[in-house]
Protein backbone atom coordinates (compact mmCIF):
# COMPACT_ATOMS: atom_id res chain seq x y z
CA UNK A 1 0.00 0.00 0.00
CA UNK A 2 1.17 3.56 -0.63
CA UNK A 3 1.83 5.60 2.49
CA UNK A 4 0.09 7.51 3.88
CA UNK A 5 -2.87 5.44 2.79
CA UNK A 6 -5.24 8.36 3.34
CA UNK A 7 -3.66 10.15 0.36
CA UNK A 8 -2.45 7.03 -1.52
CA UNK A 9 1.11 8.31 -1.14
CA UNK A 10 0.42 11.48 -3.13
CA UNK A 11 1.48 13.88 -0.38
CA UNK A 12 4.81 12.12 0.09
CA UNK A 13 5.46 12.07 -3.65
CA UNK A 14 4.18 15.49 -4.74
CA UNK A 15 3.90 17.54 -1.55
CA UNK A 16 0.79 19.03 0.09
CA UNK A 17 0.33 21.58 -2.71
CA UNK A 18 1.60 19.45 -5.57
CA UNK A 19 -1.66 17.76 -6.49
CA UNK A 20 -5.38 18.49 -6.39
CA UNK A 21 -6.73 17.08 -3.15
CA UNK A 22 -10.15 16.60 -4.76
CA UNK A 23 -9.28 14.65 -7.94
CA UNK A 24 -5.64 13.72 -7.10
CA UNK A 25 -4.19 14.86 -10.44
CA UNK A 26 -0.64 16.22 -9.89
CA UNK A 27 0.08 19.80 -10.93
CA UNK A 28 3.70 19.10 -11.90
CA UNK A 29 6.29 16.34 -11.64
CA UNK A 30 7.50 14.53 -8.53
CA UNK A 31 8.91 16.72 -5.81
CA UNK A 32 9.39 13.88 -3.33
CA UNK A 33 9.56 10.10 -3.18
CA UNK A 34 6.84 7.51 -3.32
CA UNK A 35 6.48 5.77 0.06
CA UNK A 36 5.20 2.18 0.33
CA UNK A 37 4.25 0.45 3.55
CA UNK A 38 6.55 -2.43 4.48
CA UNK A 39 3.69 -4.60 5.74
CA UNK A 40 2.94 -7.30 3.19
CA UNK A 41 5.57 -6.02 0.74
CA UNK A 42 8.07 -8.45 -0.75
CA UNK A 43 9.91 -6.51 -3.47
CA UNK A 44 10.32 -8.93 -6.38
CA UNK A 45 10.73 -8.00 -10.03
CA UNK A 46 8.42 -5.15 -11.04
CA UNK A 47 4.92 -4.24 -9.93
CA UNK A 48 2.24 -1.55 -9.70
CA UNK A 49 1.39 -0.36 -6.16
CA UNK A 50 -2.22 -0.63 -5.01
CA UNK A 51 -4.33 2.23 -6.42
CA UNK A 52 -1.33 3.76 -8.24
CA UNK A 53 -1.79 1.97 -11.54
CA UNK A 54 0.34 4.34 -13.62
CA UNK A 55 3.35 3.77 -11.33
CA UNK A 56 5.98 1.07 -11.93
CA UNK A 57 8.17 0.00 -9.01
CA UNK A 58 11.18 -2.33 -9.34
CA UNK A 59 13.32 -4.33 -6.94
CA UNK A 60 17.06 -3.71 -6.67
CA UNK A 61 18.10 -6.39 -9.18
CA UNK A 62 15.64 -5.19 -11.83
CA UNK A 63 16.64 -1.59 -11.15
CA UNK A 64 20.30 -2.35 -11.86
CA UNK A 65 19.44 -4.07 -15.14
CA UNK A 66 17.28 -1.14 -16.23
CA UNK A 67 19.81 1.49 -15.14
CA UNK A 68 22.65 -0.22 -17.02
CA UNK A 69 20.72 -0.52 -20.31
CA UNK A 70 18.30 2.39 -20.60
CA UNK A 71 18.20 6.14 -20.25
CA UNK A 72 15.26 6.54 -17.88
CA UNK A 73 14.42 8.56 -14.79
CA UNK A 74 14.48 6.40 -11.66
CA UNK A 75 13.70 7.61 -8.14
CA UNK A 76 14.24 5.70 -4.86
CA UNK A 77 11.10 4.33 -3.21
CA UNK A 78 10.99 4.79 0.56
CA UNK A 79 8.99 3.39 3.44
CA UNK A 80 7.76 5.40 6.45
CA UNK A 81 10.87 4.19 8.29
CA UNK A 82 13.45 4.64 5.52
CA UNK A 83 14.74 3.28 2.18
CA UNK A 84 13.43 0.04 0.70
CA UNK A 85 16.68 -1.77 -0.15
CA UNK A 86 17.27 -0.44 -3.67
CA UNK A 87 13.60 -0.34 -4.75
CA UNK A 88 12.96 2.39 -7.34
CA UNK A 89 10.09 4.03 -9.20
CA UNK A 90 10.23 4.42 -12.98
CA UNK A 91 9.08 7.99 -13.72
CA UNK A 92 6.98 7.99 -16.89
CA UNK A 93 6.56 11.28 -18.80
CA UNK A 94 3.29 12.20 -20.53
CA UNK A 95 3.08 12.78 -24.25
CA UNK A 96 1.73 16.08 -25.53
CA UNK A 97 -0.86 14.99 -28.09
CA UNK A 98 -4.11 13.16 -27.16
CA UNK A 99 -4.10 9.38 -27.43
CA UNK A 100 -7.84 8.83 -27.78
CA UNK A 101 -10.76 10.22 -29.73
CA UNK A 102 -13.05 12.02 -27.29
CA UNK A 103 -16.25 10.79 -28.94
CA UNK A 104 -15.05 7.19 -28.73
CA UNK A 105 -14.18 7.64 -25.05
CA UNK A 106 -17.72 8.90 -24.40
CA UNK A 107 -19.13 5.81 -26.15
CA UNK A 108 -16.95 3.51 -24.04
CA UNK A 109 -17.99 5.29 -20.83
CA UNK A 110 -21.66 4.73 -21.69
CA UNK A 111 -20.95 1.10 -22.48
CA UNK A 112 -18.95 0.22 -19.36
CA UNK A 113 -20.33 2.36 -16.56
CA UNK A 114 -23.20 4.36 -15.15
CA UNK A 115 -21.25 7.60 -14.68
CA UNK A 116 -19.11 9.72 -16.96
CA UNK A 117 -16.02 11.83 -16.74
CA UNK A 118 -16.29 15.32 -15.32
CA UNK A 119 -14.48 18.55 -14.62
CA UNK A 120 -12.97 18.77 -11.15
CA UNK A 121 -14.78 21.53 -9.20
CA UNK A 122 -11.53 22.49 -7.46
CA UNK A 123 -8.77 22.50 -10.10
CA UNK A 124 -10.94 22.63 -13.23
CA UNK A 125 -9.27 19.73 -15.03
CA UNK A 126 -11.14 17.00 -16.86
CA UNK A 127 -10.91 13.36 -15.77
CA UNK A 128 -12.51 10.41 -17.57
CA UNK A 129 -14.10 7.58 -15.61
CA UNK A 130 -11.90 4.52 -15.00
CA UNK A 131 -11.27 2.70 -18.28
CA UNK A 132 -8.32 0.41 -18.86
CA UNK A 133 -6.95 -1.66 -21.73
CA UNK A 134 -9.76 -3.76 -23.17
CA UNK A 135 -12.29 -1.02 -22.42
CA UNK A 136 -10.41 1.88 -23.98
CA UNK A 137 -10.87 2.69 -27.68
CA UNK A 138 -7.88 2.15 -29.99
CA UNK A 139 -5.04 4.65 -29.68
CA UNK A 140 -5.19 7.24 -32.46
CA UNK A 141 -3.02 6.24 -35.44
CA UNK A 142 -1.07 9.52 -35.56
CA UNK A 143 0.12 9.47 -31.93
CA UNK A 144 3.91 9.80 -31.74
CA UNK A 145 5.44 7.50 -29.10
CA UNK A 146 9.04 8.47 -29.81
CA UNK A 147 11.32 10.01 -27.21
CA UNK A 148 11.86 7.28 -24.63
CA UNK A 149 11.16 3.66 -23.70
CA UNK A 150 8.11 4.54 -21.55
CA UNK A 151 5.39 7.10 -22.21
CA UNK A 152 1.99 7.92 -20.70
CA UNK A 153 -1.15 9.41 -22.18
CA UNK A 154 -1.97 13.07 -21.45
CA UNK A 155 -5.57 12.09 -20.61
CA UNK A 156 -6.42 11.41 -16.97
CA UNK A 157 -8.82 8.72 -15.75
CA UNK A 158 -10.05 7.48 -12.38
CA UNK A 159 -12.29 8.14 -9.41
CA UNK A 160 -11.71 9.49 -5.92
CA UNK A 161 -7.99 9.79 -5.22
CA UNK A 162 -7.14 7.01 -7.68
CA UNK A 163 -6.23 9.05 -10.77
CA UNK A 164 -4.05 7.59 -13.50
CA UNK A 165 -2.82 7.85 -17.09
CA UNK A 166 -2.69 4.84 -19.42
CA UNK A 167 0.93 4.16 -20.36
CA UNK A 168 3.05 1.91 -22.54
CA UNK A 169 6.56 0.56 -22.11
CA UNK A 170 8.26 -0.20 -25.39
CA UNK A 171 10.70 -2.65 -26.93
CA UNK A 172 13.54 -4.09 -24.87
CA UNK A 173 12.50 -2.37 -21.65
CA UNK A 174 9.06 -3.94 -21.94
CA UNK A 175 10.63 -7.35 -22.50
CA UNK A 176 12.91 -6.91 -19.47
CA UNK A 177 10.02 -6.00 -17.15
CA UNK A 178 7.85 -8.83 -18.45
CA UNK A 179 10.72 -11.28 -17.93
CA UNK A 180 11.16 -10.01 -14.35
CA UNK A 181 7.44 -10.38 -13.53
CA UNK A 182 5.74 -12.61 -16.12
CA UNK A 183 2.66 -13.12 -13.92
CA UNK A 184 2.06 -9.37 -13.69
CA UNK A 185 2.82 -8.06 -17.17
CA UNK A 186 2.40 -9.13 -20.78
CA UNK A 187 3.17 -7.97 -24.31
CA UNK A 188 0.68 -6.53 -26.80
CA UNK A 189 1.60 -5.81 -30.39
CA UNK A 190 1.25 -2.18 -31.60
CA UNK A 191 -1.76 -2.96 -33.78
CA UNK A 192 -3.65 -4.25 -30.75
CA UNK A 193 -3.35 -0.82 -29.14
CA UNK A 194 -3.67 1.35 -32.23
CA UNK A 195 -6.23 -0.72 -34.06
CA UNK A 196 -4.03 -0.58 -37.17
CA UNK A 197 -1.14 -2.61 -38.57
CA UNK A 198 2.24 -1.58 -37.21
CA UNK A 199 5.90 -2.55 -37.36
CA UNK A 200 7.30 -0.72 -34.33
CA UNK A 201 8.79 -2.60 -31.35
CA UNK A 202 6.39 -4.40 -29.09
CA UNK A 203 4.92 -2.53 -26.14
CA UNK A 204 3.86 -3.44 -22.64
CA UNK A 205 0.68 -1.66 -21.48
Amino acid sequence: WPWPKSTLGLTAEFGEDGYCQKCAIPFEGNSGNLHLQRSGLTPTGAWLPYWRVDTICMDAATTEKVRSRFTVNLRPVLSPSGPLDGVTQLLIPSSRSPWFDQTELEVMEDKHGDFRGKTCPVCGRWRWRSLWWGKLPPILPDVDFEGGPAIAAPEWFGSGLSSYRPFVVKGELAELLVASSPRDFGILEPEELRGIAGTKPRWMP
